[in-house]
């Protein structure tokens, strides 16, 4: 809601341009429904969920797409998660959120280069291109929950999707295949140590101001 406010000022610079900007916002409203118990659908998990619609509306939005086309895009975006699914993890809690959120970022990317027009094999260059912007992103949610840093890392890797789509389309391929990539993350991922899988026993979860807002957080929910 801040950035869509934002964006109506008067002296608001657009860094991101108008298709990222809504991409970001929508896919971190959708994170914010999650974390407020609203319903999602988990894609490919409820941490991750706003990736790829936001991706999808935002494109939506700035390239006039139909219902057909985005129901085209989401078939292709669920066989990207099947592939990745049965080689790796869609699990913060087993490949760390380069499984959740890199994984729902590879989907938009893919679907992003269908829908645009562009060849099954750009699709496979988008993906990998995710993987390796991504790799070894860990899972460090504060206090346990999906606020802090889950929700902003939506806007971002919807932003990483979309800068691995227009890769693609322009002709850019990656040296790594989207098949190894995806392994690679796998790898990167069983190497993990449990303190960054989900635990809140690392990462950003353990700084000074995590760790007092979780005591206070806690001890007002009557927990501790």
């Amino acid at each position: 809601k801040k950035l869509q406010e934002a964006r109506q000022s008067e002296n608001y610079k657009n860094i991101l341009g108008g298709v990222v900007n809504d991409a970001v916002a929508y896919a971190m409203a959708v994170g914010e429904c999650n974390a407020a118990m609203g319903r999602i659908v988990a894609s490919p998990t409820a941490g991750a969920s706003g990736v790829l619609p936001g991706v999808l509306l935002a494109l939506k939005q700035h390239y006039n797409l139909n219902e057909r086309q985005m129901a085209e895009a989401l078939v292709v975006a669920g066989n990207i998660g099947m592939v990745i699914a049965s080689r790796a993890s869609l699990s913060g809690a087993m490949g760390g959120c380069q499984a959740e959120c890199g994984s729902g970022a590879a989907m938009a990317a893919g679907a992003a280069v269908d829908v645009l027009g562009g060849t099954p094999e750009q699709v496979g260059h988008a993906v990998a291109i995710v993987f390796k912007n991504m790799l070894g992103l860990v899972c460090d949610p504060v206090a346990g929950l999906v606020e802090v840093p889950c929700i902003k890392r939506n806007g971002g890797a919807a932003a990483q999707a979309l800068l691995a789509a227009e890769l693609a389309l322009a002709g850019i391929t990656s040296f790594i295949p989207a098949d190894e990539a995806i392994d690679a993350m796998k790898s990167v991922g069983d190497r993990l140590p449990c303190t960054l899988k989900e635990t809140a026993e690392g990462g950003l979860a353990q700084t000074p101001t995590a760790l007092a807002w979780a005591q206070a957080y806690f001890a007002a929910d009557g927990k501790i």
